[in-house]
């Protein structure tokens, strides 16, 4: 079997230099397929082009809560009719034609790919979430037919949130995370280990990667997507790869650009790039 490598990214948000720049170095790398987790509109002033863009270039794309809301919303009010307004049919058709996840076997691992969460596009998951939580990750969703194993994921991936980080769920996450609870609720290991029981048992061995956002990162002002390599669609074990990419772009171009469109709070998006600080964090 030959080896395949995937560039998985997410989450441009009209940044269309961002996106170009990500794409220039996927096409630098011998990468073979692009899969998008969704987000192209929302927050930057460029969503036609991104959208056009995305069309051209990602082999698989999926729904995100922008286009969601876009497509399921009666809401016709700013910033959504800023987005709305610059689109054609075709782009609405292309957002109608997207599934909520993808799923596929690579050298070994079930892989899940999803926006936000396997359940819902709105549900917002961090690192620092819930054990219950967490596990919800890796559940399968009979409801949704890109979905086709029952099993619990083996690796689970996902956009939305814009803060990239990896997790292995082995002995020392979870003893970790029980010092964590033990100093934000005070609660001992016993509770713990009986409160968790059923995460902890299924989440071991399993990992989560969150990709970060390739248009709005909020850990840092570079694009960010991953990468993975390994044997597609095999369910026999083998060395697989999966590493985080950071892409410089020139986001004083991209500043400039919001500067000069008629987006909604452009100020506090050309400072959200500019310095890779969320805008609820700004003082």
């Amino acid at each position: 079997m030959i080896k395949i490598r995937i560039a998985v990214l997410s989450d441009v948000h009209g940044n269309l230099p961002a996106f170009e720049a990500v794409l220039k170095h996927i096409d630098n790398n011998n990468i073979d397929l692009i899969y998008n987790l969704g987000d192209l509109i929302g927050k930057g002033p460029s969503p036609k082009e991104v959208i056009d863009l995305s069309m051209q270039r990602c082999h698989v794309s999926i729904l995100g809560n922008w286009e969601d809301f876009l497509l399921n919303s009666g809401i016709d009010e700013n910033p959504i009719r800023f987005y709305r307004n610059q689109l054609t049919q075709s782009h609405i058709d292309y957002f109608k034609s997207l599934g909520y996840g993808i799923e596929f076997y690579m050298s070994g691992r079930l892989i899940r790919i999803f926006h936000a969460h396997p359940f819902n596009v709105y549900r917002r998951v961090y690192k620092f979430s819930d054990l219950n939580t967490l596990l919800e990750m890796f559940m399968f969703n009979q409801n949704l037919s890109c979905y086709k194993s029952p099993e619990l994921s083996d690796i689970s991936i996902y956009g939305d949130i814009h803060h990239t980080y990896h997790v292995t769920f082995d002995d020392t996450y979870f003893l970790s995370k029980f010092q964590e609870y033990k100093d934000l609720l005070g609660i001992n290991f016993t509770d713990f280990s009986i409160k968790y029981a059923n995460a902890i048992s299924n989440l071991r061995g399993r990992q989560i990667y969150n990709l970060g956002s390739v248009g709005q990162p909020f850990d840092g002002t570079t694009a960010s997507y991953l990468m993975i390599e390994g044997q597609l669609d095999s369910k026999e074990s083998s060395p697989l790869s999966i590493s985080f990419v950071r892409v410089p772009y020139d986001n004083r171009l991209a500043a400039e650009l919001a500067r000069n469109s008629d987006m909604q709070d452009k100020d506090l998006y050309i400072r959200e790039i500019l310095t890779g600080i969320y805008r609820g964090l700004m003082t």
